[in-house]
């Protein structure tokens, strides 16, 4: 994943450093989300092409190559995939023998992307933009989509994050994570984009059912970097304190069933007519 301003460079790489090599194990994925990006990938206006994704701040890579199997899978569509990400640990820790999407995986920063101008379809953000630049990435990103292409963000917000059983039971934990945007602050920054010609965003609902000794696992592995800021101490008194929460509210933790709404915002690169540009010419 990558850096933001509220947070130094070298507290976020340690993070992603100690959690690359289980991190595919603590994370879950939304799985009707990413039918819903994929569908967007395939719509008739992509052409007949092979459709070529970013994916940035991918870290291990799991949405994106979600994203290339379901395009395959529910299209007959060979996707180009690229997984781009900031943390070395986690760009290749994905790197396994267990059959997976063909990825092309790169290490860089979300505000300086290696791509030429117009080279994908959609660029994608899949619960990352919270560490990048906001104006900068947006910038880069629609640079390196093509014109008619797609810019998409999936992320929580602030009162997302506060309904979570995490914002809910864990102390401090919604209070201590001031780097998630806001949807105004996100569709705003994207608007101010001159060559977005569209903003939308879609609230999804998700459910997650889990388990007391999963949520406490998660919580252990640093499930969230939200979990990076806390003290060792203070930390363990707060999971103490989430684990009786929980089992206050959750008659049976063996099966719990809790929310973990998303948004999701989807921009579209202005296609400009080909006498518009050679007027400007």
């Amino acid at each position: 994943m990558h850096y933001s301003a509220h947070c130094s460079h070298s507290s976020v790489a340690r993070h992603f450093a100690s959690v690359a090599k289980h991190y595919r194990t603590l994370r879950d994925l939304d799985a009707v989300s990413v039918h819903r990006v994929a569908s967007m990938v395939c719509e008739p206006r992509q052409g007949m092409h092979r459709p070529r994704i970013l994916d940035v701040g991918a870290g291990t890579g799991r949405y994106a190559e979600a994203v290339a199997r379901t395009v395959g899978a529910l299209y007959g569509m060979d996707c180009r995939a690229v997984a781009y990400d900031a943390s070395r640990s986690m760009v290749e820790s994905g790197l396994t023998k267990t059959p997976r999407a063909r990825l092309h995986r790169v290490v860089g920063l979300a505000e300086i992307l290696p791509f030429a101008t117009d080279s994908f379809d959609a660029v994608l953000c899949f619960n990352a933009v919270h560490h990048f630049q906001l104006d900068a990435f947006i910038s880069e990103a629609v640079r390196t989509d093509r014109p008619g292409g797609f810019l998409s963000v999936y992320t929580r917000t602030p009162e997302q994050n506060r309904q979570t059983v995490w914002g809910r039971h864990f102390p401090g934990f919604a209070e201590r994570e001031t780097r998630l945007h806001s949807e105004g602050d996100l569709c705003g920054a994207m608007m101010r984009c001159a060559h977005l010609s569209s903003v939308h965003a879609e609230h999804r609902p998700w459910t997650i059912d889990t388990s007391l000794t999963r949520l406490l696992a998660q919580a252990r592995g640093r499930y969230y970097s939200t979990f990076s800021l806390y003290p060792t101490e203070e930390f363990e008194l707060a999971l103490e304190s989430f684990r009786q929460g929980v089992l206050a509210e959750y008659p049976n933790p063996s099966a719990i069933r809790a929310r973990n709404d998303h948004l999701l915002i989807v921009a579209r690169k202005a296609v400009v007519a080909a006498s518009m540009r050679q007027a400007a010419d």
